[in-house]
């Protein structure tokens, strides 16, 4: 064997080793920071799916329109999704997806999770956007509640907003109603223009505290009126000091007349 060609199987193997050292850190660094998702920031295993247009990273999983579609409406064509270095956050890759000039798209790029019924997650990614003349390219993070079933605008949990030509972080924290839920991204271009662009990097979903109930005040306790002492028996010729129903009902209307007939009937 040439010292040349020992030489190019030792480089072989140590840049092997350094790309292994690289997806297990990026790994350990994504589990102590509490991130739920797999290939957060799409540094490796990328796939495609059907058409050479649709390259993403593993194990992401992609939901897209074309057609005549209930939620996209003609034109509506295929979004072409590609690996991207020029525009990055973390690492050395993220995902770059257009919609063909003049043509309205919907697509979600999203990972399956498991979690607890009813508990709460914040699912965020950086993103950043060109849409030329200013349009309709709207963009958000999402939750999937029920873990099953499409991920698209009528089932999901998220805000759409519009980004330009920066990078922002989108969020969205949301309860999961079963042991599964989906998170990720979800673009939709409302009305076609020129130039419809998303990048999208550096992604995470953690547990989360949900809304803070508030505490009810306690009604106050109920205090019975006390029960009345019943009144003596009246002596033949005098006054009761205690009233009865009638004779309370007599100084009243005798209250009134002597009112009455003191200022003339007016």
């Amino acid at each position: 064997m040439s010292n040349r060609k020992a030489v190019f199987i030792k480089t072989g193997i140590i840049a092997f080793l350094v790309l292994v050292f690289a997806i297990a850190y990026a790994l350990y660094v994504d589990a102590a920071q509490g991130n739920m998702l797999v290939n957060p920031s799409f540094e490796w295993d990328w796939k495609q799916q059907g058409a050479p247009e649709l390259y993403y990273p593993d194990p992401w999983m992609l939901e897209y329109r074309d057609g005549n579609a209930q939620w996209c409406p003609e034109p509506c064509k295929r979004p072409e999704i590609t690996q991207n270095t020029e525009y990055v956050v973390d690492g050395a890759y993220s995902v770059r997806a257009f919609a063909p000039a003049f043509s309205r798209a919907v697509f979600a790029l999203y990972q399956e999770f498991e979690g607890d019924p009813g508990a709460w997650y914040t699912m965020s990614c950086q993103v950043r956007t060109v849409s030329l003349p200013e349009g309709g390219l709207l963009i958000s993070a999402a939750i999937q509640p029920w873990g099953a079933g499409f991920f698209e605008s009528s089932t999901i949990r998220g805000e759409a907003t519009r980004i330009r030509e920066q990078w922002v972080e989108v969020s969205v924290t949301a309860p999961i109603y079963g042991g599964k839920g989906k998170a990720g991204v979800w673009y939709e271009v409302e009305w076609p223009s020129q130039n419809n662009t998303l990048w999208i990097d550096d992604c995470s979903l953690a547990p989360a505290e949900g809304p803070t109930q508030p505490t009810q005040t306690p009604y106050p306790t109920y205090t019975p009126y006390p029960t009345p002492e019943p009144c003596p028996t009246c002596p033949a010729n005098g006054e009761c000091e205690c009233l009865t129903e009638d004779g309370a009902r007599r100084v009243i209307r005798e209250e009134i007349d002597k009112t009455f007939l003191t200022s003339g009937g007016n």
